[in-house]
């Protein structure tokens, strides 16, 4: 069976934040004012979090503006109150890794009485010149996107940005041959970021070391271009996925995701040259479970501690061709004289590591006769090795780095 995978993802979501690598939280700033535009420094302005009443606070400067830094994706109720003025409050989003700037106004009044503001500008951010897209987890699970159930397959849905898919990107853990190219970086060149982590396999060209199920991750952003510098190791385009976390309802989901060949459609292709339907059985299922952390009469977790747990497995059965290159029957006894080199142009030769004279580039070292391998200096456990690879199926003279073995199989 190919392209199983079983991810487990425990994630403890605490109160105290975390210093993470590179930050994928973001901040709200702005400025107070009253309605004659008049600074007013002094006034507390706070968010706290709907989901898990998490709260945080500060107070504007002299010249009237405030900075929260370190907010989780989600939404928040942000108020402000001063002496003097009615209570103000409104409504926002916090995104993954996004700065938005929110002016507030306070209006002359007692400080019991609030003013509720429920229709105000879209929020933008004014603190730099990232270009990107945030792709949230309804638009991940609904988006008309083909393949497996894999968050990185929807980094398309961000304009300037191309994908290139290999055979496992069909899976839900895709790694091999897939890339990016955002705003016309070269393909290969990407950072990707998983809660502040970086999740980029090193000297593999921007490939994922981990993908989290598409249940488990909360929101995504893509930035193309002019971001700022904690992602500095990438010259292409960077990948901020922030996951889930618990909060103070039970919340969870079981899923089951299959593709039978009985209900696909053929290719037009296949259909045009008369041939069946390519076999794919793929499965994908998992399912995840959130919330306080309770412990009858010990603890409760509520507005405090948070888990969530996450599940996932795939199997695909379809049937896929392997090639490579499997050592010959006389190859396994050490006999290479029936091999040709790299160019096809003769044996390859096999020296004798024992007879090294010299060092670096002068090194020298004397072949094995006929590049025959005696018997007295093979080891047990390298034949025990070899003899568990298959036998070539493709017949011809065998060559160094020829392919020489085909097999079907899922």
């Amino acid at each position: 069976m190919i392209g199983r995978r079983i991810g487990w993802a425990l994630f403890l979501c605490l109160s105290v934040s975390l210093a993470l690598g590179q930050e994928f939280r973001g901040s709200l700033v702005g400025r107070v004012t009253d309605q004659t535009k008049g600074i007013l420094p002094g006034a507390t302005v706070t968010v706290m979090n709907q989901e898990t009443n998490a709260s945080a606070n500060t107070v504007t400067n002299d010249q009237g503006n405030y900075r929260l830094p370190f907010l989780l994706p989600g939404t928040y109720k942000v108020s402000v109150e001063m002496t003097g003025f009615r209570r103000t409050e409104t409504t926002i989003r916090m995104s993954v890794g996004t700065d938005v700037t929110l002016d507030l106004t306070l209006q002359v009044g007692e400080i019991d009485q609030t003013v509720t503001v429920t229709d105000s500008t879209p929020l933008i951010s004014s603190s730099n010149a990232d270009l990107g897209q945030v792709i949230s987890n309804d638009y991940a699970q609904n988006a008309p996107v083909l393949l497996a159930r894999n968050i990185m397959n929807r980094v398309t849905l961000t304009p300037g940005v191309t994908q290139n898919l290999g055979e496992d990107a069909y899976s839900s853990n895709a790694q091999t041959e897939f890339s990016i190219s955002g705003g016309g970086s070269k393909r290969g060149g990407n950072e990707i970021v998983v809660d502040g982590i970086p999740n980029t396999v090193a000297n593999a060209g921007g490939i994922a070391l981990f993908t989290p199920s598409l249940d488990l991750v909360q929101e995504m952003k893509v930035h193309t271009t002019l971001f700022d510098a904690s992602f500095g190791r990438s010259n292409g385009g960077a990948i901020n996925i922030t996951t889930r976390g618990g909060t103070n309802e039970y919340h969870g989901s079981v899923y089951d995701y299959k593709r039978w060949k009985a209900l696909n459609a053929n290719t037009w292709e296949n259909n045009r040259l008369n041939l069946p339907k390519p076999g794919i059985n793929y499965n994908q299922y998992g399912g995840v479970f959130g919330g306080p952390i309770w412990i009858p009469g010990l603890y409760n977790g509520k507005n405090r501690t948070f888990f969530l747990v996450s599940y996932e497995a795939d199997a695909d059965k379809r049937n896929i061709q392997f090639r490579g290159r499997v050592p010959t029957e006389l190859e396994r006894k050490g006999d290479f004289s029936q091999t040709l080199n790299l160019k096809g142009a003769g044996m390859v030769q096999i020296y004798d590591p024992w007879t090294t004279t010299g060092s670096g580039s002068n090194a020298k070292r004397t072949p094995f006769p006929d590049s025959k391998i005696p018997a007295e200096r093979l080891s047990p456990i390298g034949l025990a090795v070899a003899h568990m690879y298959p036998l070539p199926t493709t017949p011809g003279t065998p060559r160094i780095a020829q392919f020489n073995s085909n097999a079907t199989g899922p």
